[in-house]
């Protein structure tokens, strides 16, 4: 089975959000940092390379928050609880801009992945990660 990772970043009551170009799934959708699991790499390191590359930030300290199995693909979602540097679009090939929006008022165009955690989220389990 493949391994994909998706991370999630809060601050101030908003979500780290890149809006995906040119990769042929969910392009002008805006999706989180995040991507395959490689050969020899756990999700935990799989979640800290692909952020880096993506949005160059570095996480200090993460927490999984859960794992799902959908078409031959088990899909972990991480949160960031502290992280390094400032988000930057370090992708400019593959991602057209990264925003930090609202998470209880998100535009419609937005993956399936986002959907998930953010439902997650906001079932009574966002509190106990803004604290």
């Amino acid at each position: 089975m493949k391994q994909g990772v998706q991370v999630v970043f809060l601050e101030n009551n908003k979500i780290l959000l890149l809006k995906r170009k040119n990769t042929g799934y969910f392009d002008d959708y805006y999706g989180l940092p995040g991507g395959k699991v490689e050969l020899h790499e756990n999700t935990i390191e799989c979640a800290i390379r692909e952020t880096r590359e993506e949005v160059g930030l570095m996480i200090q300290e993460s927490e999984h928050l859960f794992s799902l199995e959908k078409d031959a693909w088990t899909h972990s979602y991480f949160i960031a609880k502290k992280w390094l540097g400032e988000a930057t679009n370090c992708e400019l090939t593959k991602c057209s801009e990264i925003r930090w929006c609202e998470i209880d008022s998100l535009s419609e165009n937005i993956t399936p992945h986002v959907q998930i955690v953010v439902s997650y989220l906001l079932q009574d389990n966002i509190n106990i990660f803004l604290e």
